[in-house]
Parts: C-alpha cells; sequence; structure tokens
C-alpha cells in the first residue's frame, strides 16, 4: 500500500475515534456463538487459560443491512487499544465473509467484515459487491483491512457462505440486537 494512502487512512480512523456518543442501534451487541458458524477469531490465537476461560468475547457492531463503517473503526480502535498480549505471532486477526445474497445469481454477495484480538473478536456488516451504500462501504472496509493487514503484518482469510444460511444467519443477529436493546 503507498505511504500516503495508510497516512489517509489512518487519519479518517484517529478522526472517527475522536467522535464522542454515537446511537445506541450502532453499539456493540454481544452474540453467543458466531452466527455463521465458523470458528470464533479470538479463540485461534495460542494463549494461557486464563484468556482462554475469562475473556471471550464476540460482538456485532451496527446492522446487518445497515453500513456504518464509522461506528466499525471505534471499535477497532478500542480492539487495537486493548489488553496487550505478548504472543509469537501477530495479535490481530482478519476475516471478510462473503454471503451470497441471492439464490439464483451467485456473483452478489453481503459482506461481512471481522476482526479479532486476543480478547475480543468484533463483527460488521452493511457491505456488499452489488449495490451503491453497502458497495462504498465495501470499498472503504477494503481499504481498512488491507491498511491493519499492513500495519500488523496479518493475513485476511476469506470465506463464502452459501445461500441456503443467509437467511437464518441474518435473522439470528437481528434477533440478538432486537434482545440487546431490549434490556
Amino acid at each position: 500500500m503507498e505511504e500516503w494512502k495508510k497516512v489517509s487512512a489512518f487519519r479518517v480512523l484517529l478522526e472517527s475515534a475522536m467522535r464522542t456518543k454515537f446511537d445506541k442501534l450502532y453499539r456493540a451487541v454481544p452474540l453467543e456463538k458466531h452466527p455463521f458458524g465458523l470458528t470464533r477469531l479470538e479463540e485461534s490465537f495460542s494463549r494461557n487459560d486464563y484468556w482462554r476461560e475469562h475473556i471471550r468475547q464476540l460482538h456485532f457492531i451496527g446492522q446487518p443491512h445497515a453500513t456504518d463503517i464509522e461506528s466499525m473503526r471505534r471499535e477497532a480502535i478500542k480492539l487495537l487499544t486493548g489488553p496487550v498480549v505478548e504472543l509469537d505471532q501477530p495479535c490481530l486477526r482478519l476475516r471478510v465473509i462473503f454471503v451470497e445474497a441471492d439464490e439464483i445469481n451467485k456473483d452478489q454477495h453481503l459482506v461481512f467484515y471481522e476482526m479479532a484480538n486476543p480478547a475480543s473478536t468484533i463483527m460488521c456488516g452493511g457491505c456488499t459487491d452489488f449495490s451503491g451504500t453497502g458497495g462504498n462501504g465495501k470499498e472503504q472496509m477494503d481499504a481498512f483491512f488491507a491498511l491493519l493487514a499492513d500495519i500488523y503484518s496479518a493475513q485476511i482469510e476469506i470465506v463464502t457462505v452459501p445461500y441456503s444460511k443467509t437467511t437464518s444467519t441474518i435473522r439470528l443477529i437481528e434477533d440478538a440486537i432486537a434482545e440487546y436493546h431490549r434490556e
């Protein structure tokens, strides 16, 4: 990545982190399990039993169908500046999940972004590879993940989820968000 692109992306990241309050609808909502049935990223770090038993968190940021890159960036700052763990491996995992959005047209995807340190995983949706606002969100998140991958020497894992799981998975996320806001 060119140096000016790194500086520009980092500036945007810092500016979004300095904003204060944001709508309750876009707060980090805890999830019991990975909505797509994948291995939770924070569990992929080799670490001692304390981390494994006490600090396992998976949070969904925003809404599955609403592009909200700013909230994801805010939560990313928290994740990146949270507890530091000394490991012999990069302390950041990145995953992009392409979920087939149409049963017939397999080229259209809802796109979810997931990142983790040894203590926590955060995930957001609202991006697509076929629409205006969702496509713009995907471009921004792709650039953000490329920057993080470059800084942290992390690989970006790419996963595709079949259409058959789309509706039930989105409903699972929406139900968790609704339940969280009832409390």
